[in-house]
């Protein structure tokens, strides 16, 4: 019973040895924090990533919930944060 747990374990780390860690941020925004029923909003969605890493954005249309409307969409901007981070960015306006 004792060399299972031990065989496990030395699984574990060897496992872990050849993972990498990767970065990923994502962060939302809204542009101001007093909101009337019907104004239009703007909202960024933002995402930091690895350069070789892949990202499929979700394609909203024209609603996020029965409640929330999609106004307008900005295409997808690609940002270049340094030589090995990419950072993504899509602009929203609801209501």
């Amino acid at each position: 019973m004792r060399g299972i747990k031990l065989y496990i374990v030395l699984i574990f780390i060897l496992a872990g040895s050849f993972a990498q860690a990767q970065n990923l941020t994502i962060k939302a925004n809204i542009d101001t924090n007093h909101i009337l029923i019907g104004d239009p909003v703007n909202f960024t969605l933002q995402i930091t990533k690895p350069a070789g890493f892949q990202i499929a954005f979700p394609e909203l249309r024209d609603t996020i919930t029965e409640k929330i409307e999609i106004i307008e969409t900005d295409s997808l901007d690609t940002l270049s944060t340094s030589g090995n981070e990419i950072t993504l960015v899509k602009k929203y306006v609801v209501s």
